[in-house]
């Protein structure tokens, strides 16, 4: 008899113990787990989050995101420097409105298009000439215009990471900002476009439309840009005289 209570006895020890492991393993499982989420939640992206966007864990270079990339949300809070250029009129918020936008601020070229209207006689030739407003700015020479992405002519701007790149941009930012009216001239000769961009003089806001001042002339005037040589013997623009002044 006093074996057997000795046996029940140990028995109920036993299943204690086991009873007490299982419960410190339970518990240790849940707050590594909790603690593993919260911390995934506090560092997104590896914990490069760009302290350019507070509210948002948007990573800093050498990524390249624009308004509309996966991880970039609508109305994102910015603070200078911007690296991804998401608040083009630097009122603090990037990336405004709604729907796939990109590169500084507002609508990326996804293909729906409108390159407006205009009378004929406001350009030169006969290729494309509409007017329009400033949606995008991509880089010192390429800027998107009702979604219509513009290469201009017979200019290039240095590319990123090269001396000059931020003061190009900046320049076109403070020129041709996102919201600006415009006018497209297109370029005759060069009518196939490249990489999918239409290639041609743009004129902005009332001065440069008034006065046919083009952003183009206006970069390479500035010293943002010089003149693309390569397309002196091809482009329609190639006589013009700021054209022939700055080396075609």
């Amino acid at each position: 008899m006093l074996d057997f209570q000795k046996i029940i006895a140990v028995l109920i020890a036993f299943t204690a113990i086991i009873s007490g492991l299982l419960g410190l393993v339970l518990s240790f499982d849940f707050a590594f787990g909790t603690s593993e989420k919260e911390a995934g939640e506090g560092n997104n992206n590896g914990g490069n989050c760009d302290p350019s966007y507070p509210d948002d864990c948007i990573p800093s270079p050498p990524l390249d995101l624009d308004c509309g990339d996966n991880g970039v949300p609508n109305n994102v809070k910015v603070l200078q420097p911007n690296p991804h250029r998401l608040d083009g009129d630097r009122d603090g918020v990037g990336c405004k409105g709604s729907g796939n936008t990109g590169g500084v601020d507002s609508s990326d070229n996804n293909g729906d298009n409108d390159r407006g209207s205009t009378s004929a006689n406001e350009c030169q030739g006969e290729a494309d000439c509409f007017r329009g407003a400033v949606t995008k700015i991509v880089d010192g020479d390429t800027i998107d215009i009702n979604n219509v992405r513009i290469r201009l002519a017979l200019v290039n701007t240095p590319e990123r990471g090269e001396s000059g790149y931020i003061e190009a941009i900046d320049f076109v930012e403070a020129v041709c900002s996102v919201g600006t009216a415009t006018l497209v001239d297109e370029d005759d000769r060069q009518k196939e476009g490249s990489f999918d961009r239409l290639i041609g003089l743009v004129y902005c806001g009332d001065d440069g439309i008034n006065n046919k001042i083009s952003l183009n002339e206006l970069l390479v005037n500035g010293r943002y840009a010089v003149i693309y040589q390569d397309f002196c013997n091809i482009s329609e623009f190639s006589s013009a005289s700021w054209v022939q002044r700055h080396g075609c």
